[in-house]
């Protein structure tokens, strides 16, 4: 899910195998996602970290502070991230990842990851 609201345009893996229970978490990242995609379309991306890193973060905030931050991790442990552009102070974040507000309107992120993922922060958006 991750990597398609980056832009890969794909859903990959064992569709078929995906409980109910993990369909309507995909569903509700889906509907998520579609209430800030076009913000992430004009979004200039802020790349973190080198590619397969830990962590490797994707910032698609656009000037009115709506959008996502992705992180994803290779190695377990907790990582944190600091935006650089200001955020909405709306926001919906995945399991295991805390948002609070900082100093002039940007958001500091704190995801934990027992197994390599990701983790989504979006902004401008609830639940």
């Amino acid at each position: 899910m991750a990597s398609m609201i980056l832009g890969q345009d794909g859903i990959w893996g064992d569709l078929t195998a995906i409980s109910p229970e993990g369909l309507r978490t995909i569903a509700g990242l889906i509907s998520r996602y579609k209430r800030v995609r076009n913000d992430m379309a004009s979004a200039d991306p802020v790349v973190t970290g080198l590619v397969s890193s830990s962590p490797e973060v994707h910032e698609k905030i656009a000037a009115n502070g709506r959008g996502a931050v992705v992180l994803f991790a290779t190695v377990p442990g907790t990582y944190e991230y600091t935006t650089q552009h200001t955020v909405s102070s709306e926001h919906w974040s995945s399991n295991k990842t805390t948002v609070r507000a900082v100093g002039n309107g940007h958001a500091h992120i704190t995801a934990k990851f027992v197994e390599p993922g990701a983790r989504i922060a979006f902004f401008g958006v609830a639940e």
